[in-house]
């Protein structure tokens, strides 16, 4: 009988001690920082102990599993790795036990997106597929029922990443690299060292797929040994994807096949192009033909809380693109409505982000109206002060942010209402999900007669 401690109990925590107690031959114990706080300790029945008696008891343990979003250098994760005891975090551990084909993606903006289009991709391509992970599926909820043959499309951060040595795919994505999480990783080389993981443990025979116009990305090559695909909006790659023309094209063997037009796309804009580029890329190499590339590609749907296009009130469209929690996903949501009187929303939870380039960058001095709210809206009035941006408003919540902006664009005639904070949503919210439910929510409320 094996003793399995699992630390931290929300949503991966939970679904992992489900897994386990399904499992013969494990005695599973929980702890959490905040185990009171739980809306559902009835659920984990007497399993629970305190964080200090499983410190102290660490060593009666023969494995900790622990939520990713929980800090390697936490004092029972010490502990455990003083006593000897294998520490893994969740997504590690069900990396481990599941022995199915796999395709990682990382990045700093556009994992989710591209980990959806390629099991859309794939299952256009009648190839079963499990998509898990970061983008709010854990890992642990669907390993039970996954099968040999399936093919697991995961999400992966940067805190599932950092430190590990054991998460080795068949094909891994990056999308980007950007700032972001510095409160978490101390320095941008600290976190761009984190994402290099997903390259690092590679075997010989898989696949790496790159951004190249992305330099930050380009030494990824050089930690690996498996083989290397780019992809490219702005030029033409020897071996990978690229878009030129107004299609996306694969490059292999000095030879160019077209996949799909970008008109013909169900998604828009510049960076939905390099997403599906690589997403293209990873289902291909797991067997997808072109022709069911291309109709996927054209058939995609909208994916909540990314660029998502609510509908139009009064001649103010609502857009919900909660997902965009960094400058960099931001730069890329307002490149989207570059034609049209843009009311931006942003702000919330302070990640260590530098907030110049929303306001020296060109791209985003065309915005009409600037609104911040929530934790961090001072710090973005400073900087927009910094840069002589002026027209703007602050508001302390989110939703005083929303009825704010629908007024100032009424009043202007018209044009898009974009949420794209620029920031994670903990101050207000648990989640980026359900601050844009609520967006979707006031939203709603303003559109009632």
């Amino acid at each position: 009988m094996s003793k399995i401690l699992i630390f931290g109990c929300r949503k991966s925590g939970a679904a992992l001690y489900g897994y386990l107690n399904g499992l013969s031959g494990s005695q599973v114990s929980v702890c959490d920082d905040n185990f009171d706080s739980l809306v559902d300790k009835e659920f984990f029945e007497d399993r629970a102990i305190g964080v200090e008696e499983a410190i102290r008891t660490v060593d009666e343990f023969d494995l900790v599993i622990y939520t990713p979003s929980i800090k390697r250098n936490h004092a029972l994760l010490i502990a455990a790795k003083e006593k000897n005891v294998p520490c893994f975090n969740e997504f590690e551990y069900c990396f481990l036990n599941c022995d199915s084909e796999k395709i990682c993606v990382t990045g700093t903006d556009g994992k989710t997106t591209t980990s959806l289009i390629i099991e859309d991709l794939l299952r256009s391509a009648g190839i079963s597929c499990v998509a898990v992970g970061n983008l709010g599926v854990p890992f642990s909820e669907r390993l039970a029922s996954i099968k040999k043959n399936d093919v697991v499309v995961a999400e992966v951060s940067s805190f599932m990443l950092e430190k590990s040595t054991v998460i080795s795919p068949r094909i891994a994505v990056v999308t980007n690299i950007a700032t972001d999480h510095l409160d978490w990783h101390g320095s941008f080389e600290a976190y761009r060292q984190a994402k290099a993981n997903i390259a690092r443990f590679l075997k010989s025979d898989a696949l790496l797929i790159l951004n190249a116009d992305d330099d930050n990305c380009t030494f990824l090559a050089d930690v690996t040994g498996a083989e290397v695909q780019r992809f490219s909006l702005y030029r033409k790659v020897s071996n990978g994807a690229f878009y030129s023309d107004g299609c996306l094209w694969f490059s292999a063997d000095g030879k160019t096949e077209k996949i799909i037009a970008d008109k013909d796309m169900a998604l828009k804009g510049e960076h939905n192009i390099q997403n599906a580029l690589a997403a293209a890329l990873a289902a291909k190499r797991i067997g997808a033909k072109t022709t069911d590339i291309a109709v996927a590609l054209k058939n995609f749907k909208q994916i909540p809380h990314r660029q998502e296009r609510l509908f139009t009130v009064d001649g103010v469209l609502f857009v919900n693109d909660s997902k965009a929690t960094t400058v960099h996903a931001t730069l890329s949501a307002i490149k989207s409505f570059k034609d049209e009187r843009l009311c931006l929303l942003l702000g919330g939870y302070d990640k260590g982000e530098n907030f110049d380039l929303i306001f020296c960058g060109k791209d985003v001095n065309k915005a009409d109206f600037y609104i911040f709210f929530g934790a961090n809206r001072d710090k973005l009035a400073k900087t927009a002060f910094k840069y002589g941006v002026s027209n703007f408003l602050v508001k302390e919540k989110m939703s005083d942010a929303v009825f704010c902006g629908f007024e100032e664009l009424t009043k202007a005639g018209g044009g898009v209402l974009l949420l794209s904070p620029s920031c994670a949503s903990y101050d207000e919210y648990e989640n980026f999900e359900e601050r844009g439910k609520d967006f979707c929510r006031l939203a709603k409320e303003i559109k009632k007669p």
